[in-house]
């Protein structure tokens, strides 16, 4: 048996360096990380929503955005996103402003030739605020999103470009849609189990917790 790993974008890829030389933590490579952001109200749900334009790398911004992530027709996917000022992350949809989200939200238009649409448009992305916390937070400490902000996205088939990677998308309650590539060392397996927990441990208003 082998554990498979969830597809995401960018591909996780570790800094053969770590923290001092010491233990393993992923490079910059494995992000991509917000360039603009501002948080609007969406007309067309009354509700608040970030939206922001994306780069490569902090240190290198010349490389192109994934080309399904500039593809106004993209179905989205979800979006792991730690804040600037916080030490923890939290998970939403994302999905890129269609044309007519861009008029309605009032988003810039403007050509970027590093990573721009097929209609010569600057991509923007749609974050609802997180579905655990409650709207007058959406812009907190752990919530928010500014430049510099790192983050990837999974979920989405569009992810999934490896070997030894795999999709799920829940369709309801009691079933979901798995696609995998199978390990190099595996032909096809011919059972696969998929874990139905969502939530482990979950805790607010509280302090000082010891797991």
């Amino acid at each position: 048996d082998e554990m498979l790993t969830p597809a995401r974008t960018p591909n996780a890829v570790e800094d053969a360096a770590g923290i001092d030389g010491k233990g393993r933590v992923p490079s910059e490579v494995s992000f991509l990380y917000v360039n603009q952001s501002m948080m609007v109200d969406d007309p067309s749900t009354s509700q608040s929503v970030w939206v922001f334009n994306a780069v490569t790398g902090l240190s290198d911004t010349s490389s192109t955005l994934p080309p399904f992530m500039r593809d106004p027709s993209w179905g989205g996917a979800m979006v792991k996103m730690w804040p600037t000022s916080s030490w923890n992350n939290y998970e939403a949809t994302i999905n890129v402003a269609t044309p007519e989200q861009r008029e309605a939200l009032g988003l810039p238009s403007t050509t970027d030739t590093n990573d721009d649409t097929d209609d010569g448009q600057q991509s923007w992305f749609v974050v609802p605020c997180p579905t655990d916390v409650k709207l007058d937070k959406c812009d907190g400490t752990d919530t928010g999103m500014s430049a510099g902000s790192r983050f990837f996205v999974y979920g989405g088939d569009e992810s999934l470009d490896g070997p030894g990677e795999f999709t799920f998308r829940a369709l309801n309650e009691t079933h979901g849609r798995l696609k995998l590539i199978p390990p190099l060392s595996q032909t096809v397996p011919q059972a696969v189990v998929v874990p139905g927990m969502v939530t482990l441990i979950q805790y607010e208003d509280a302090a000082d917790v010891l797991v």
